[in-house]
């Protein structure tokens, strides 16, 4: 059993769908990078993943399904999503950041 398994994820904006079926699998102490092109689905994977979009298909993080479950919900169970750059407070420190998303 992995830390995080998401499988047959699907989600998108509206009537636009980004993701088709994603399955990725991510082992404790392992570091993953999500690499793609502009528009290629990297950010919505990371919003459905952390309760910011709605999303179909399974997201288990330490083998509890948690898909469905609201942002702050995920929060507490050591989910988050924090953005590049943009969205960040540059005056801050990044705990600062952090405690501001929290």
């Amino acid at each position: 059993m992995s830390l995080l398994e998401v499988f047959s994820l699907r989600c998108g904006y509206g009537i636009v769908e980004v993701l088709f079926g994603l399955d990725m699998a991510v082992d404790e102490g392992e570091l993953v990078v999500v690499l793609g092109a502009n528009g290629a689905g990297k950010t919505t994977t990371l919003r459905a993943i952390s309760g910011m979009i709605p999303a179909e298909g399974s997201v288990r993080l330490d083998g509890t399904e948690v898909l469905g479950r609201r942002p702050d919900q995920l929060l507490a169970a050591g989910v988050a999503h924090v953005p590049q750059g943009r969205g960040t407070i540059g005056a801050l420190t990044v705990e600062d950041n952090l405690r501001v998303g929290g």
